[in-house]
């Protein structure tokens, strides 16, 4: 398991960030995308428009992720890889990127013309590349 620190390094934000700007921007009705550690800490964000307190948004989500986890395993599912809330305006969707060292959680706020299918195919893609960076966390 990483640190704050190791989650923290300049170069793997400054990567997270590019990578967030970018399914931001190519997938038509995504707002907000942001990154955090499993206990709550932001680790990147990108917003198209006005952010949110990101800090409270790691802490909230990274909690509503680990409360699904918990009900996923309550039934037996194992291993919960997301989780979508739909709204009158908009969807919330939270993934774990994961590789087998460590994982970070992704939230990804939409309005109304986001599609499902658009929103869960990027954060397929983005999840293959930050996964990929995950192997340097904690080393060097």
């Amino acid at each position: 398991m990483s640190t704050l620190e190791n989650y923290r390094k300049e170069e793997f934000v400054s990567f997270c960030k590019e990578e967030l700007q970018e399914y931001t921007q190519n997938y038509r009705g995504i707002e907000t995308a942001l990154l955090a550690t499993p206990d709550g800490f932001e680790i990147a964000n990108f917003a198209s428009g006005r952010m949110h307190s990101a800090d409270k948004l790691a802490a909230v989500g990274s909690s509503l992720f680990a409360l699904g986890a918990s009900l996923v395993n309550e039934f037996s599912l194992r291993n919960c890889k997301s989780i979508i809330l739909d709204s009158e305006k908009g969807k919330v969707y939270i993934s774990s990127i994961s590789n087998m060292q460590t994982s970070i959680i992704l939230m990804v706020q939409t309005n109304e013309q986001a599609t499902l299918g658009n929103i869960i195919h990027g954060a397929k893609r983005l999840h293959d590349k930050v996964s990929g960076e995950l192997n340097h966390i904690g080393k060097n």
